[in-house]
Formats: structure tokens, C-alpha cells, sequence
């Protein structure tokens, strides 16, 4: 298998995004959120988390097919991707905003940005057939989760140095690692098939999963 662009461009959006799910919905921000922004009984915070988990991934589940079919007819999995990836980095950096009390901004915040996050892998995974030969895909779907094996690891040394001084500082500090490295996937993943002839993708998108 031969690395290009475009591979590579692929393999870096997961050394990007893998920050989000090691701090924010696994080791920091899940931890911050059920004991300092809900505080008191932690079975409550802990209700509360699997709630927001739950509902962001209830609209991914409600959206994910329509817009799915939509980028595959309209040539636009890239613009979703990355629709998506930004509305993940906003709403990761203004966590740092959440204080103890903020319980509802803190779920707010939290869904949309694991929304996105979600949503944005639809359309990144929906890449790894169009830009690997099918002998190739799991070589590199393999190098894509050791790279973001990496970017998590890499993540959680500097959070852990960082909830020394101040655990809100990690959220923006997430949310600009993910921005910076995914400008990688940016500038050097591009589309390859070309766009549906036809004008109304939602109506088209809407008969193809309603009738799939």
C-alpha cells in the first residue's frame, strides 16, 4: 500500500478527534461534570450524564441517515465532516465556561458538541471507500486508529498537567488540539466521486432511506 494525500488526510482526523472522546467523554470532563458541576448524590450526576449521552446520540441516530445519503448525492461528505468537526471544537471550548451549578449548560454544551463529534465520524468513515482499494482498507482503517491511539495519549499527558493548576483550562486546550490537527484532514482529503445529477438531494436522500 502506497500513502498519498489523501490517506494521510484521512489517518490524522483520528489522532484529532480522539482527544474529544479520552478527555471530554471519558477521563475529565465526565468526571468534572457529574462531581463539580452537579456535585452532591454522584448518582445523580452520573443519571444526568447518561442522559445527555443519550439524547446527543438519539439526533445522530434521527439525522445521521438523511444527511448520510445527502452528502453521498450531493458530493458534500466533506462539508458535513467538517460542519460538524467545527460544531464539536465550539461547543468543547466554551466548557470552560461550566461552573459548578451550570448543569444546564454543561448538558447543553456537552450534547451538541458529542453530537457533532458523532455526526462528523458518519461522514468520515463514509471516506475510507472511496480513497482505499478494498484490499488496503484495513491496513489503513488500522493506521488511522493506532494514530488516534496516539492523539488520545498524547491528550491526556498535557490534561494531567493541566488539572494540576486548573481543569477548565483542558476543555479549550481539547478543543485546540482537535481544530489544529484536523486542518491536516482539511487541506489534503479531498472527494472523489462526483456529485448526483439530480437537484433535490433531500427529497432523494429522504426516498432512499425511506424505501432502503
Amino acid at each position: 500500500m502506497k500513502l498519498n494525500k489523501n490517506l494521510v488526510g484521512w489517518m490524522f482526523y483520528d489522532f484529532a478527534n480522539s482527544a474529544f472522546t479520552t478527555i471530554i467523554v471519558t477521563v475529565v470532563y465526565s468526571v468534572y461534570f457529574i462531581n463539580q458541576v452537579v456535585g452532591g448524590d454522584p448518582g445523580y450526576g452520573e443519571m444526568l450524564w447518561g442522559r445527555a449521552i443519550g439524547i446527543s446520540m438519539f439526533f445522530v441516530a434521527l439525522t445521521a441517515p438523511i444527511l448520510g445519503a445527502v452528502a453521498d448525492f450531493s458530493r458534500s461528505k466533506k462539508k458535513l465532516l467538517f460542519f460538524n468537526c467545527y460544531l464539536t471544537i465550539i461547543f468543547t471550548f466554551l466548557l470552560y465556561f461550566v461552573r459548578a451549578g451550570d448543569v444546564f449548560i454543561g448538558m447543553l454544551f456537552f450534547m451538541i458538541a458529542n453530537y457533532g463529534f458523532n455526526s462528523a465520524n458518519v461522514f468520515y468513515d463514509a471516506f475510507l471507500s472511496e480513497i482505499a482499494s478494498p484490499a488496503d482498507i484495513g491496513k489503513v482503517s488500522g493506521y488511522g486508529w493506532s494514530l488516534g491511539y496516539v492523539g488520545g495519549l498524547v491528550s491526556l499527558v498535557v490534561s494531567l498537567f493541566l488539572v494540576k493548576y486548573n481543569v477548565r483550562l483542558v476543555f479549550p486546550m481539547i478543543a485546540i488540539h482537535f481544530f489544529i490537527f484536523s486542518l491536516v484532514t482539511m487541506f489534503w482529503l479531498k472527494e472523489v466521486r462526483k456529485p448526483s445529477k439530480r437537484t433535490n438531494y433531500f427529497r432523494t436522500a429522504y426516498q432512499r432511506v425511506a424505501f432502503s
